[in-house]
């Protein structure tokens, strides 16, 4: 039984089917060919049979006409005398012979068995022997004076013998008959017995095979809904075990690699989830940390704009001071040369001298404040040149040339501050000498000449001034220029930040909900047991 089960088990829903529909067809079929065979067997044995109740309803027939006949010859030898009587029953007589005469006919051609046969020719002798010597025995009636009953028994032997001897028949064909009845009886019964036994075993065996077939089946179903309602419930290790080899097994392993593919597929997603989250966090991190870098930069921008606007400011002031001493250094020159011809002059004309002396304490007093605003102007460069140099360390890389300008500023600054120191020390040395022409007109002449050097020498400085000067401006409107270029930089900077920070906000915002979502996705997978 183990083995037909196993065997069972390979096959196929539809070949479990083909060989339960087959296996019932099979009994049936034996069932119904030992069937068959009973009734064909019943059948032969009933024409038998009815065969032997044919010839014995022939012989009672003959027998009961012969009876009659044998009561109207009786009767016909009673009433001998009596004409009209023998006329009536003479003719019921003869009606009884000729349909006795032909049944007696009939017999013969019957198919008997050998003693048979023997018995009925007997009969049929004596029989036909008795009705030969009937007329005799009533013609002896009829001559004889008085009634004798000794003719009613004449040639009655005959008769009897034939009679016994459609008996016997009868009794052969009855016990044959009632032998083939229990004989078929039997082999019905058995037969019967047989078929409902082939029934039995059909049922029993459709049975068997329908619960062998029922149970694998209900067992591959129950570990399929099994397995499926714990991957419902978010089991994924759950894997069916059917050891059938039919649908159920091919489904039981489509279910397997289902399986499969989500655990590996949630084990991505759950990594990915992982990533994600630890991947958000760290971005909100950074994003929080750019939040307060921007913000550091906006505020920075800020006082960078406002430090350009006061440097620009500051730097505007610088150009006027020095477009005013461009001016007084022009003035200076050509007071200068007025002063060369005013000596040369002074050589030829000693009344102008004093008033020379004078001309040139005023030129030296104005020289004096030139070189002092001259001073002044380079030491607020040079302070506005560190405040821009400080400005561009605090912009960073982006304001490295900024800072290169302020240097080249201050440098300028240093270069106007040493010449108005030296202009100031020509300018005390003119008014010393002045003062010692002013005390000993004596000396003039020494006096005009030396101050015809000095004179030169001043001009010489103014031209160097000058110089400076034209160069201070350039370098001045530089770094105008550059400062305005920072300005328009640092309010670039300033817009790119408020982008930068409106940017990082809205990045906060979808890091959060990225976040949001993985820890959803997290929670989503945490539901299936992968291991």
């Amino acid at each position: 039984m183990g083995i037909f089960v196993r065997i069972f088990g390979r096959l196929r829903i539809r070949g479990k089917f083909a060989v339960l529909f087959a296996g019932q067809v099979i009994l049936l079929a034996v069932v119904a060919f030992t069937g068959a065979f009973t009734i064909d067997r019943v059948v032969s044995r009933l024409e038998v049979s009815g065969a032997d109740l044919d010839k014995a309803r022939m012989l009672s027939s003959a027998l009961n006409d012969v009876n009659t006949i044998r009561t109207v010859h009786v009767s016909l030898i009673a009433a001998a005398k009596d004409e009209a009587y023998q006329a009536k029953r003479g003719q019921r007589l003869k009606e009884l012979q000729e349909k006795a005469g032909a049944k007696l006919a009939g017999l013969e051609t019957v198919a008997w068995g050998p003693e048979e046969k023997l018995l009925v020719t007997q009969g049929l002798a004596s029989i036909r022997k008795y009705d030969a010597g009937f007329p005799e025995a009533l013609a002896k009636a009829k001559a004889a004076a008085k009634f004798d009953p000794g003719l009613m028994e004449a040639n009655v032997q005959d008769q009897r013998l034939g009679r016994e001897g459609f008996e016997k028949t009868l009794a052969a064909i009855d016990a044959r008959t009632r032998e083939d009845i229990r004989l078929t009886s039997g082999f019905a019964g058995r037969m019967q017995l047989y078929l409902l036994a082939g029934s039995l075993v059909a049922v029993l065996a459709g049975i068997v095979m329908t619960v062998v077939v029922g149970r694998q089946v209900g067992a591959a179903v129950k570990e399929i809904r099994t397995a499926l309602v714990a991957v419902g419930g978010g089991d994924l290790t759950c894997s069916p075990k059917v050891d059938t080899r039919d649908e159920f097994a091919e489904i039981s392993g489509s279910l397997d690699d289902l399986t499969r593919g989500l655990r590996q597929d949630i084990s991505t997603l759950a990594g990915i989830a992982e990533r994600v989250a630890s991947g958000a966090t760290e971005l909100a991190a950074t994003t929080d940390q750019l939040n307060g870098a921007t913000e550091e930069i906006s505020r920075g921008a800020e006082h960078q704009r406002a430090a350009m606007d006061r440097s620009t400011s500051a730097l505007n002031d610088v150009a006027s001071s020095i477009t005013d001493v461009r001016g007084t250094a022009h003035e200076t020159d050509r007071f200068s040369k007025e002063s060369l011809a005013m000596s040369a002059r002074g050589l030829d004309c000693a009344k102008g001298s004093s008033q020379a002396m004078e001309a040139i304490e005023e030129s030296s007093a104005k020289v004096g404040r030139i070189t002092s605003v001259i001073a002044d102007i380079a030491r607020q460069t040079n302070l506005l040149s560190l405040n821009a140099a400080i400005e561009a360390a605090k912009a960073g890389a982006q304001g490295k040339g900024f800072a290169v300008v302020a240097d080249e500023i201050r440098k300028l600054a240093e270069r106007s501050a040493s010449a108005a120191k030296e202009i100031s020390q020509l300018i005390q040395e003119s008014t010393e000498r002045v003062k010692d022409g002013a005390v000993s007109t004596a000396a003039v002449r020494e006096i005009l000449v030396a101050m015809e050097a000095n004179i030169r020498n001043l001009s010489t400085g103014a031209a160097r001034v000058t110089t400076s000067v034209e160069e201070q401006t350039v370098s001045c409107n530089e770094v105008v220029e550059a400062v305005a270029t920072t300005a328009q930089l640092t309010e670039q900077n300033a817009s790119a930040t408020v982008e930068l920070a409106s940017s990082l906000h809205e990045t906060s915002r979808t890091i959060d909900d990225l976040a949001r979502q993985a820890g959803d996705l997290h929670r989503l997978t945490g539901k299936f047991r992968l291991a």
